[in-house]
């Protein structure tokens, strides 16, 4: 339902707390777009949106982003739980009513609904997928890049795709590197092993940190269509790119807040995002 088929009501705010925009490259920027967007499309409705923004890699900002948030006037929360301990224990006695967006903490019950993808699914999907690239080399060696996260999600795909990678592929060997936020020891790491690796599957967007330093002929699979991403998709360095539609996840998280606050609306206890396949084929339909 549009806007301008709803009732005016008293006015009333929600914020969100949400990482920079510049951060894991541009991805939060998405974000905010469809943020912005219901924003737009709820203020004649009386609704207003603060946006909180902090520094995913210092508690000290996370916490000041939170305090900002919980002491306002909003009657909702929007939160992107990247420091999933940090946020657990600031929300264990917050009054406001919240959602995530993104990742989820599944062991908080008493949040209106996560909005994101299945995670573990996802990684079963970029299992399959590599599958396909490998094709008939049923001891291929694939490596996993981790890149540094405060959140679980992560670790939820990783754990999806070698459930899965392990049913299509039994004698697969696989190699997991964590990536932290200095790069040079990963670009080190594959120049002196890049020839060991028949398959190589990034598990946020960053891959696009990972395909100049590798031949397209080795099957590289990775997240989001960031605009670093965008060169890597067109040369076919990268051959996959799961996205997880960022700017719906905000758009969608606001509007949620509206639905369910202000017009009583049920809400799933999970609204699951739909995984998009993305290809150097198909890359400019979406």
């Amino acid at each position: 339902m549009h806007a301008r088929g709803l009732k005016k009501s008293s006015k009333h705010s929600f914020s969100v707390i949400i990482p920079e925009e510049n951060q894991d490259d541009g991805y939060w920027s998405l974000v905010i777009q469809g943020i912005k967007e219901s924003r737009d499309e709820l203020k004649s409705l009386g609704t207003s949106v603060n946006i909180y923004h902090f520094d995913r890699f210092s508690s000290e900002s996370c916490k000041e982003a939170f305090d900002k948030a919980i002491n306002d006037d909003s009657i909702g929360l929007l939160i992107t739980p990247v420091r999933q301990s940090q946020i657990k224990e600031y929300l264990t006695d917050c009054k406001k009513p919240y959602l995530f967006i993104d990742s989820d903490i599944p062991e908080i019950k008493n949040k209106l609904t996560y909005i994101g993808q299945d995670s573990r699914k996802s990684g079963m999907l970029s299992a399959k997928l590599m599958a396909l690239l490998v094709g008939s080399n049923s001891s291929a060696n694939i490596l996993i890049i981790h890149p540094y996260s405060g959140s679980s999600h992560l670790d939820e795909r990783i754990a999806g795709f070698i459930e899965s990678i392990k049913i299509y592929k039994p004698r697969i060997n696989i190699t997991t590197f964590k990536m932290l936020v200095d790069r040079d020891e990963v670009k080190n790491f594959l120049k002196k092993n890049i020839t060991k690796f028949d398959g190589i599957f990034v598990v946020n967007s960053l891959v696009y940190t990972i395909a100049p330093l590798i031949d397209s002929s080795i099957p590289l699979i990775g997240y989001d269509i960031i605009p670093q991403n965008i060169h890597y998709i067109e040369d076919g360095t990268i051959d996959f790119i799961i996205t997880q539609e960022p700017k719906e996840q905000g758009r969608l998280g606001v509007r949620t807040l509206y639905d369910t606050l202000i017009l009583k609306k049920e809400v799933n206890s999970n609204i699951i995002i739909p995984m998009n396949i993305i290809t150097k084929e198909n890359l400019y339909t979406f």
